[in-house]
């Protein structure tokens, strides 16, 4: 009888552990979420904390420019070492730049209940976390620069050691990266010298002025009442309705690099010809206003390129690798 009762006793220990093992649950607003639950020596009983929630925007590497986050869209692990992975968008301090090169996504990895800067956390295109253990991320970077490049995955594992995490990332070059997570809080006051709205006399040159972006990607021309933007040497692969319907589709299409403003409102082309001279550069949260058929156009400068809208808040955005219509 005492064999028997040892070795239900056995059974009974052997459900419980079988009990206790790892699970995988996917909330309802489609977040998923890797729930581990820890051996009673492996890890602290903080660990059973909730992962926190960081709050944007975040400062970048890239001056001037921040990282605004959205709604997670993976998270998992626990306090001790756990994740999120954002979606969100690149703009200035007072909200993201609305346009469809500045959208990316953010690793967030959390050691102790905070998040890490070290490793990198790189703007992606897409960001998959396939399996989290204790100690261990397995992680798919999407490399891309740009959308409309193929895709180009890394497996990264990302590797918790005492306090600090380690992952062989490729060389990611110039590419923006989040370097706080420290909320900046509340939009800080602009100064005279920068964010205001500068004549746009000041690039004129005889009868029309032209403006260009701080890195001479954009060059942006006025003349009486037509206004448009080009990127020389930086065709854009653009939409079939966002065209003006100048030369047959398949070239605008496939290679616009100039973008109008008409009563209709904004659409590209191609350039044939010279391109626009500029006399001035827009600098970094200046902005100017232009006349256009039937009121004015405000163009604003960022480091995600020009935002130029009307007063009703009509217009497009445009940056070397970009287009949208507003």
């Amino acid at each position: 009888m005492r064999g028997q009762a040892a070795t239900v006793l056995v059974v009974v220990l052997m459900m419980i552990l079988a009990a206790c093992g790892d699970s995988t649950e996917t909330s309802p607003d489609g977040v998923a979420t890797v729930t581990v639950t820890a051996g009673a020596s492996s890890q602290a009983t903080s660990c059973t904390d909730a992962i926190p929630e960081v709050t944007g925007p975040f400062t970048t590497s890239q001056s001037g420019t921040y990282f605004h986050p959205e709604k997670p869209t993976q998270s998992g692990g626990d306090s001790c070492f756990g994740f999120r992975v954002y979606d969100g968008s690149l703009g200035d301090a007072s909200g993201p730049a609305g346009t469809g090169s500045s959208t990316g996504q953010i690793l967030v990895v959390f050691v102790n209940g905070s998040p890490v800067v070290d490793p990198r956390p790189y703007v992606m295109q897409t960001i998959r976390v396939t399996q989290w253990s204790g100690n261990q991320l397995d992680v798919q970077l999407d490399l891309r620069e740009r959308g409309i490049d193929p895709e180009s995955w890394a497996d990264v594992p990302y590797r918790k050691s005492g306090t600090s995490v380690q992952a062989s990332i490729p060389d990611q070059g110039s590419r923006t990266y989040i370097t706080s997570f420290v909320s900046t809080g509340a939009v800080p006051t602009t100064s005279t010298s920068s964010g205001s709205t500068v004549p746009l006399e000041r690039f004129r040159s005889g009868n029309q002025s032209a403006f260009q972006s701080p890195t001479g990607a954009i060059v942006c021309v006025s003349h009486e009442t037509s206004f448009r933007c080009e990127t020389p040497n930086a065709p854009h692969r653009v939409s079939k309705d966002l065209v003006c319907g100048i030369y047959p589709a398949q070239y605008e299409t496939a290679n616009s690099n100039v973008f109008m403003w008409r009563p209709t409102g904004a659409c590209t082309t191609t350039l044939q010809g010279q391109w626009a001279t500029p006399h001035g550069v827009l600098q970094y949260s200046e902005k100017v206003t232009v006349p256009v058929s039937g009121g004015t156009l405000t163009c604003s400068s960022s480091t995600a390129g020009f935002r130029c809208v009307t007063p009703d808040g009509k217009g497009f955005t445009v940056s070397r690798e970009s287009f949208a219509r507003i």
